[in-house]
C-alpha cells in the first residue's frame, strides 16, 4: 500500500513517521487478511461435516444392532421389535453420518428406515408383509 498525500515535512522525524505510518497500514491489512482466511478456513472444516460420527456397530440381530445405533450415532430410533426380531444387520465401522450409516447397515435386509424432519427420529420399518395379512387377503 502506497500512501500518496502524507504531509509529514520534510524533516528525517517527518519521512520516519511518513515509513511508519505505512509499515503499520500495511500490517495491519496483512493480519486482517490471515485472521479472516484462518476463520474461513475454521468455518468451512466445521460446517463440512458436521453430522458425522465414528461408528463401530457389528453385524447381528436388528434389535440389538439398531440400539447400539441409537446409542453410538447420539441419535433416536423407533422400531417395532418383533418385525426385526429374525433380521440380521451389516456390520458399520468409521465415520459417517446417521443416514449413510443406517443406509449401509440395513442394505440387503427387508428393513426400510426413514427420517422426521421436525423431530430428526429415525423410523425402521420392514418391508415385508405379515403371513397373516396374507391369508387374511386370499
Amino acid at each position: 500500500m502506497k500512501i500518496n498525500s502524507v504531509q509529514c515535512g520534510t524533516s528525517r522525524h517527518g519521512k520516519l513517521m511518513a515509513l511508519r505510518l505505512s509499515n503499520e497500514l500495511r500490517f495491519g491489512a496483512v493480519r486482517s487478511a490471515v485472521l479472516a482466511a484462518i476463520l474461513c478456513l475454521l468455518a468451512l472444516t466445521a460446517c463440512s461435516y458436521p453430522d458425522e460420527r465414528s461408528l463401530n456397530i457389528p453385524e447381528g440381530l436388528a434389535s440389538h444392532t439398531l440400539k447400539e445405533f441409537a446409542k453410538q450415532a447420539d441419535v433416536e430410533i423407533i422400531f417395532n421389535p418383533p418385525s426385526v426380531s429374525e433380521v440380521r444387520t451389516n456390520p458399520v465401522v468409521g465415520k459417517m453420518s446417521p443416514r449413510a450409516a443406517l443406509e449401509l447397515m440395513l442394505s440387503g435386509s427387508a428393513l426400510l428406515f426413514e427420517r422426521d424432519p421436525e423431530t430428526g427420529a429415525y423410523a425402521v420399518t420392514s418391508n415385508q408383509v405379515p403371513e397373516t395379512a396374507v391369508k387374511a387377503g386370499d
